[in-house]
């Protein structure tokens, strides 16, 4: 699950959309050899070490059903992590952060508060979305009293741009 996770965080950095085509590009990137994973019959792959990659189909069925008008469209965005479980294993945890991130998928803010709202193991479940949110809207689309109320919100505030710089320089470097 955590692999999964962070392919689908490294995604949303890389300007893929939170939607129902999401674990498709994934899915097709394992599959090519790009993502850590192994397609052996169900077996894991011993000398790798690699999971298999069903974990990435997950969001974007999860997206799926937010976005259906008839399912997730009736459901205000705080009851639905209900529908995926309040449990407090973080593992058991994505599938309603999933949903917070399919149901505002531009709107930092109304996706954190939908996680947070939902109840259960809302501190996995907002870390997630905020994590999901954050790399999909950046700094800017977060909410400036998100921030600012922060312990040392200037060193992270630092930090997070010097790894945003960071990640840039190495993009450019690698298209050259």
């Amino acid at each position: 699950a955590s692999v999964t996770f962070g392919c689908v965080v490294a995604a949303i950095i890389n300007g893929d959309p939170i939607d129902e085509h999401l674990s498709d590009k994934l899915y097709k990137a394992a599959q090519d050899g790009k993502l850590p994973f192994t397609f052996l019959s169900g077996e894991r792959d011993d000398e790798e070490n690699l999971a298999e990659p069903d974990g990435l189909l997950l969001i974007s069925m999860i997206v799926r059903a937010a976005k259906d008008a008839e399912v997730g469209g009736q459901i205000d965005s705080h009851l639905g992590p209900r529908l995926y479980g309040l449990a407090c294993a973080w593992f058991m945890s994505l599938p309603s952060s999933y949903w917070c991130a399919a149901k505002h998928p531009e709107s930092f803010e109304d996706a954190m508060l939908a996680a947070i709202n939902a109840g259960g193991q809302n501190v996995a479940r907002g870390s997630f979305v905020g994590a999901m949110l954050g790399a999909r809207v950046g700094l800017a689309g977060i909410p400036d009293r998100f921030v600012s109320g922060l312990h040392d919100s200037e060193n992270i505030v630092a930090q997070a741009r010097k790894i945003a710089a960071d990640a840039q320089a190495e993009e450019d470097m690698a298209s050259k």
